[in-house]
Order: C-alpha cells, then structure tokens, then sequence
C-alpha cells in the first residue's frame, strides 16, 4: 500500500462543474460523512428535513461513486445514510479503543483474546434487514442491502438486531473494523504512481512549474493511492486513524460555519492551526466585520 492519497486526485462537487482536489481541501471528510450520519440519526432537532441535509452535503463534496450524470442529486443519495453508518460505526469503535487506551501495536495476541469489550451493535447503523429465500427450508440472512463486514460477524456471533451492544473480544471486534475497511479500500483504491517528475510544490501542494530549474528535476518513482470514488478516499483516511488512533486528534475549523471543514493535531505539533486555509481566514474575519 502506498504510504499517501494522491494529491493530484480531483472529484467534482455535486452542486456545480467545479472540480476540486479532496486531498488538500477536505483532506479529513470523512469525519464530516460520520457527522451528517450524526444529524440523520438527532433529525427531530433539525428543522430541515434529512433529504435536504443530504443533498447539501452532497452539493458541496460529490456523489459518492460517480460523479457523472444529468442529476447528481439521483440514487446516490440513496446510499448515503447507509455507508454513513457503516463508517459512524467503524469510527466510534476506533475511538472507543482509544479511550480504553486499547492500541493495537502493544497488545499480544493472547490478550487480545482476553479483553472483552461492549460496542454499539453494527446492524443498528445500517438501515434494514433483507431476507432471500433459497428454496422452501432454507434461507440467508445479510443484514444490509450493502456488504458491511462488521454487522456480518456480528450477527454470526449470535448478536441480534434488537441489541444495542455487542459484547465481544477485543481481537473479534479490531478484527471486524478490520475486514470492514480493508473491504472498501481494496474495491475502491489502487495503486498508481505519482508525478512523473519530482516537481517541487508550492504550501498549497501544487506543482511549481515556473522558474523550475530543469537541470535538477529527475524522475519520480513513488507510488501513491489513488481513489476510484469519493467513497474511497473517506475510508483511506479512516484507515490511517484506525494505523495511529493516539496519534490523531480531530477538530471543527475555527471557520467552521462556513467551510465546514474538520482538521487534525497530530502529538508532533507544536499548536491546533485556526483555520483549515488562508481563504478561510479571510472570510472568518470578513464575516465578523460584518457582524
């Protein structure tokens, strides 16, 4: 697996033509695909419907698969309280670990075994239960109209919908965050490599190439990640927290009304940034002035 998302990737808003690069403008969207989860699930507080809450998200990131299409407001949006959930769960559960001070990297395989754990039940995070009928006695039981690996071995365990916990081993329930991660960045990921040349760039990540002296610029083997959907690059960035959960801590912009954006701390830095761009700062001040 390559060490980073491409920095080059562009997808394109769901409400315009405009094309942006994900990996430097909402380089932690997923935190904000869990959070409209979030609104979905507490909706009698809101005003505005789900649908609405949905489609503006959807305006300002892009649909989660194709971004092609005479509506990108279509079937799309019909998937996303699904996968939403599915990514709520794997994120909480990733935070649960760590404020048991669970890390993965210091505990043996024996006592992972040993430590039992009560998590929310995965099969609560997805929106129904479909039954296919194979035959006249037999049947199959999938607990969501998309794969979602977690909620499978749950059930398996002998966890039932009506549960709100599942109490389980550590080892199972790493093992389940696991196999539901792996899933999404093996389908929707691959392996490319990165610019031709060893550019430099510029604070924004943008290859600088005016005034390059040519002489010194030679050929780039590094290999990057690079997504095949807006789905997939979320669940990247979910992958590189469930690596290093003590590592990361996750925070609302100082612009956030506005931008709507989620940044990170890691324990290297020396200080939060304010702001998530230096046009974020300027609206912020802008809007203040206002006020």
């Amino acid at each position: 697996m390559a060490d980073r998302i491409n920095n080059d990737w562009h997808w394109t808003r769901g409400g315009s033509n405009e094309r942006y690069r994900p990996a430097y403008e909402t380089p932690n969207l997923f935190v904000s695909f869990v959070a409209l989860y979030d609104s979905i699930e507490v909706r009698p507080q809101f005003d505005d419907p789900t649908e609405s809450r949905i489609s503006e998200w959807v305006d300002r990131y892009g649909r989660l698969y194709s971004e092609h299409g005479e509506d990108p407001r279509d079937a799309g949006n019909a998937l996303i309280p699904e996968h939403a959930g599915m990514m709520a769960w794997t994120f909480r559960v990733i935070n649960q670990f760590k404020e048991a001070d669970l890390d993965h990297r210091n505990i043996s395989i024996f006592e992972a075994d040993r430590i039992r754990l009560d998590v929310p039940n995965p099969m609560m995070f997805v929106p129904k239960v479909i039954t296919r009928y194979e035959g006249a006695m037999s049947f199959k039981e999938t607990v969501s109209s998309y794969a979602f690996p977690a909620a499978e071995m749950a059930r398996t365990s002998g966890a039932t919908r009506e549960d709100e916990l599942w109490s389980t081993a550590y080892s199972v329930v790493l093992g389940a965050v696991r196999a539901t991660v792996e899933m999404f960045v093996t389908n929707e990921t691959e392996i490319r490599f990165g610019q031709v040349w060893k550019l430099p760039r510029d604070r924004y990540g943008r290859m600088v190439t005016k005034g390059v002296d040519y002489s010194t610029v030679y050929h780039s083997q590094e290999t990057v990640t690079e997504p095949k959907s807006l789905c997939g690059f979320m669940w990247f960035g979910l992958m590189e927290y469930l690596q290093d959960p003590f590592g990361i801590e996750y925070y609302e912009c100082q612009g956030f009304d506005n931008c709507g954006q989620y940044m990170n701390k890691k324990p290297t830095s020396k200080a939060r940034r304010l702001f998530c761009t230096d046009a974020c700062r300027a609206r912020h001040k802008r809007a203040l002035k206002k006020a």
